[in-house]
């Protein structure tokens, strides 16, 4: 009796699997078309989640000393949001608000710009390790990734190289020194003054320790070569040049000039009488002194930059600052007789004078913009040595997103459509026999 009651069990559960198997493949078109309508509704879902949530991102890497401290290479601190300049912003947003840029204003623009510090996991531990033990252990990233949530690729690409610039603009010296220009309205010993000067600019641009060590990979020549070539240059040309003028008083506009050493012989003789005035001073200092009695008669002392460590120091470095002050007088007298000189001297040469000296001074100018082209190219390829790499991005510029991919989507709305479909399979058949049980 059992034995038959069992098999009739299961002879019933192989007729419902039947069963159900039949309604599924009846219904086929509605398990179908219910799967395909999930599967895009989720799908769609999935995309407008990934496009609400995806960020065109990269990552920038910065290699200067000062950067593991939090500084800038000028020593000023550095700030992650400073990255992005409102220059930046605004220059992006004027080229790009019709042609791909969803942003209405700057605000919402900066807002869609996000900038991170990388921090690395073993850093992150240790972090966690110290707040542990109540301690405090700080850590300035040298990576910092940069992400776009406007836009396009191309906008996101220009954004990255525009921060590459603005900081290797702000912080990396500029090498580039102007050449010296002719000019009509200059006197002959104006250019003795404009050449100088630019020979020290050039003397300065070669010193330095690291630059010392440094030469050109192109042309082998080095900053100690170039700052004897400048050395040479001034000792020589130039001096024949200043030694030329110097002995004929040349002046291509005499009256210019006459005005000019006037003035100058004016403003030395001022300076001539405040030193005299001060030595008075000095002297009477000298002759109130009392050495008996080592008495200071003289409160205002410390303001002529006298500095005693004993009251017996007194007398000697009183008398060592009038002789001081005397001596410069002397000095300034001596420049004025010079200057009157050269004042009852002037000459203005001759026009074959004139085309010779011009001649000398074009080669002058010429021979040391060369110099200068020189000092520009290697303060070029040593500042690319040394700043180079002070920033530079170090992974390409990529559509990233927090969802999932559309083929998970797509996964997901099939298994979910096909539950569904069936589920209301059965709903269906359910009613279809509830209708038939109890309408009889």
């Amino acid at each position: 009796m059992n034995e038959l009651q069992e098999r009739k069990y299961i002879e019933d559960d192989e007729i419902d699997l039947m069963e159900i198997i039949k309604i599924l493949i009846d219904n086929k078109i509605t398990i179908i078309v219910t799967t395909l309508v999930f599967t895009l509704i989720v799908i769609l879902g999935g995309y407008l989640y990934n496009k609400k949530n995806s960020a065109y991102n990269t990552i920038l890497g910065f290699n200067y000393l000062g950067i593991e401290k939090g500084l800038n290479p000028n020593g000023t601190q550095f700030n992650k949001n400073d990255l992005v300049s409102t220059n930046e912003l605004n220059y992006l947003f004027d080229k790009y608000s019709e042609k791909g840029l969803k942003s209405k204003d700057l605000k919402s623009l900066r807002q869609n710009i996000e900038v991170k510090g990388i921090v690395p996991q073993y850093i992150t531990e240790r972090i966690e390790q110290a707040l542990k033990k109540g301690e405090t252990l700080s850590y300035t990233p040298t990576q910092y990734s940069i992400s776009l949530k406007d836009g396009n690729k191309d906008i996101a690409e220009e954004l990255v190289q525009d921060v590459i610039a603005e900081f290797n603009k702000k912080y990396k010296p500029q090498y580039e020194i102007s050449e010296v220009s002719l000019n009509n309205s200059y006197d002959y010993d104006d250019y003795i003054v404009i050449l100088k000067e630019h020979i020290n600019r050039l003397l300065l641009e070669t010193k330095g320790e690291m630059k010392e060590k440094f030469s050109s990979k192109i042309t082998g020549v080095s900053y100690i070569e170039l700052s004897r070539k400048i050395q040479n240059y001034e000792n020589v040309n130039l001096k024949k040049y200043i030694s030329y003028i110097d002995v004929y008083n040349f002046s291509n506009n005499a009256l210019t000039k006459k005005t000019r050493l006037e003035a100058d012989i004016k403003m030395l003789k001022l300076e001539k009488s405040k030193l005299l005035g001060e030595a008075e001073v000095v002297k009477k200092a000298l002759d109130e002194y009392k050495p008996t009695t080592k008495q200071l008669v003289l409160p205002s002392i410390g303001e002529m930059g006298i500095k005693l460590d004993t009251e017996n120091e007194y007398y000697s470095k009183l008398l060592g600052k009038y002789i001081e002050l005397n001596t410069l007088a002397a000095n300034k007298d001596y420049e004025i007789k010079y200057k009157k000189q050269e004042l009852e001297e002037i000459k203005t040469p001759s026009s074959t004078e004139d085309e010779a000296i011009q001649k000398i001074i074009k080669n002058l100018v010429t021979e040391l913009n060369k110099i200068t082209e020189e000092i520009n190219n290697l303060n070029k390829e040593y500042f690319d040595v040394e700043y180079g790499e002070m920033v530079k991005k170090i992974a390409p510029v990529e559509l990233k997103t927090e969802g999932k991919s559309v083929f998970l989507y797509a996964i997901v709305g099939i298994v979910l459509g096909a539950f569904i479909g069936i589920f209301i399979v059965f709903i269906k058949e359910f009613f279809k026999s509830y209708k038939l049980k109890y309408n009889k």
